[in-house]
């Protein structure tokens, strides 16, 4: 009898490079996807219509790269359209979407699917840290919001792991080196209550389950983000299925003079983010998520029953009244609130009033158990006892 089921291994990684006039760096790119010691990987190159010599560039590289798939625009559709594409492009039961002037190190498929295959939670996706470079050169590996959650150990539970190659080494053919200290790497993020805390890295950093990019990115609405479309892809992940943070540097963020999001490496205490690009592509991340659950409804509250859709609502209620730009005007109800009114009752839709008695429950429920953590945090703060305002935490995030 043979030792393994014929035909039987690990999960194909689609890597999609979404490309719009980063022609110099494709070819880094796509070396970087040749060179990963993961053994089933396919690499598909979308172009947003680009301009320059990224045509040829890409004619180029298909001629000489095996397998190479190319998904190319007519016509510039802005990056969530380009994710878009490179989905429907793939077949993969993991993506990665890997900006075209980024590269991945030779080990960044391997961690993550490793994390994936052995987290006891079946994630949306994980996320790992960078190293930022200038040119050629590195210039930083710590990037500092990720490293202080993870210091914080907020995102600490206990037996997250159980590794893929102790428990089912027929999974897992390949060698473990290098794995040693996973368990102590990792760290978890996004339920529901936990907008807050919602960490993630940039696009390229992250490795996602295909069916939670089914859910953010199954029609054409997504077209109205054309930047920062990780906004919404992370946050909507983080919502409904939650993430790992893998503390790593896996891939380069590498910084030119067309970054469009952040323009020079950072710096402690100094955001190098144009603040009011990226506040505007969040607040549109917002939107789309909030229109996507609501459109949705009939067919979530389906996979994930009632109540665990009404937990996500009020979450994203409590997210939009915290953030101005999500209210129709000042002290007017949250936008979620606002689309709620106009769900429709009709057949193959929830019930509008039965779901926001739902959502005020749920809410009531926080302010019960908020008030409590805030007694224990405030005696673990006065009697200098690490054991109560630990259970203040948890309850804050129960």
């Amino acid at each position: 009898m043979e030792d393994k089921v014929p035909g039987f291994g690990p999960p194909l990684v689609s890597i999609v490079i979404t490309n719009f006039n980063y022609g110099r760096f494709l070819q880094d790119a796509v070396a970087s996807v040749s060179a990963q010691t993961y053994p089933r990987i396919e690499c598909v190159i979308v172009d947003d219509a680009s301009t320059d010599d990224s045509p040829a560039i890409i004619e180029a590289l298909a001629q000489r790269t095996p397998g190479l798939k190319l998904a190319l625009h007519e016509t510039n559709r802005g990056q969530s359209m380009a994710f878009r594409t490179g989905l429907l492009a793939s077949r993969g039961e993991y993506v990665v979407f890997l900006d075209a002037d980024d590269m991945l190190f030779p080990r960044f498929v391997e961690t993550h699917i490793f994390v994936h295959l052995s987290s006891r939670r079946a994630v949306g996706f994980t996320s790992s840290d960078m190293v930022q470079s200038k040119g050629r050169h590195v210039v930083t590996s710590a990037w500092e919001r990720m490293n202080r959650y993870i210091v914080s150990g907020r995102g600490r539970r206990s037996g997250l792991l159980r590794r893929i190659d102790a428990c089912a080494p027929d999974v897992w053919p390949m060698t473990s080196d290098g794995f040693d200290d996973i368990e102590s790497r990792v760290h978890f993020v996004g339920t529901t209550h936990e907008w807050e805390d919602w960490i993630y890295a940039p696009t390229s950093g992250n490795c996602f389950r295909r069916e939670a990019l089914e859910l953010l990115l199954g029609d054409d609405g997504v077209e109205a983000l054309r930047f920062h479309s990780d906004n919404y892809v992370n946050k909507g992940a983080c919502l409904l299925c939650g993430a790992i943070l893998i503390d790593l540097p896996l891939f380069v963020y590498r910084f030119h003079d067309r970054n469009g999001f952040i323009d020079h490496p950072e710096l402690h205490g100094f955001h190098g983010a144009n603040m009011s690009k990226a506040g505007r592509a969040d607040q549109i991340a917002w939107r789309m998520l909030v229109d996507r659950l609501i459109a949705d409804a009939a067919p979530l509250v389906a996979k994930v029953g009632l109540q665990r859709y009404a937990e996500m609502l009020a979450t994203l209620q409590r997210a939009s009244a915290m953030i101005p730009e999500l209210s129709d005007v000042p002290g007017a109800e949250s936008y979620i609130a606002t689309k709620l009114r106009g769900v429709s009752a009709k057949e193959g839709h929830v019930d509008r009033r039965f779901l926001r008695r739902v959502i005020e429950i749920e809410r009531r429920r926080r302010r019960r158990i908020r008030r409590v953590a805030e007694f224990f945090l405030t005696m673990g703060r006065f009697f200098h006892a690490s054991a109560i305002s630990a259970l203040g935490e948890r309850l804050w995030r129960a």
